[in-house]
């Protein structure tokens, strides 16, 4: 599966095919496999590609890059804010602040 961001001009709205959470096409990931115009949500693209167990590089709130494991799928905060539990942290981590090492 080739999940890669998706952006466009002019900006529209359209739906999760996952969740059928509304999202701005400039935050919208593209399914490059399919055959349709399938648009995810950035939880929804992030659960996708990297199952739990994923080894992934986190950046701290200090700037420091550690190497650790996803123990969860990603979710969305109250306010919208996708994160994901890792190995060694209590509680999400912003999905912003991680990234897969295999594209590090």
């Amino acid at each position: 599966m080739r999940i890669v961001h998706h952006s466009s001009e002019p900006e529209f709205f359209t739906h999760c095919y996952s969740c059928n959470k509304r999202i701005k096409s400039i935050d919208a990931f593209a399914d490059l496999d399919s055959t349709a115009f399938v648009y995810y949500c950035h939880t929804c693209a992030w659960n996708k590609q990297y199952p739990p167990g994923t080894e992934v590089i986190l950046t701290n709130d200090f700037g420091l890059s550690e190497k650790t494991r996803t123990r969860s799928i990603a979710w969305d905060l109250g306010d919208g804010t996708p994160v994901v539990k890792v190995a060694g942290r209590t509680g999400g981590y912003f999905l912003q602040r991680i990234r897969p090492v295999d594209e590090s």
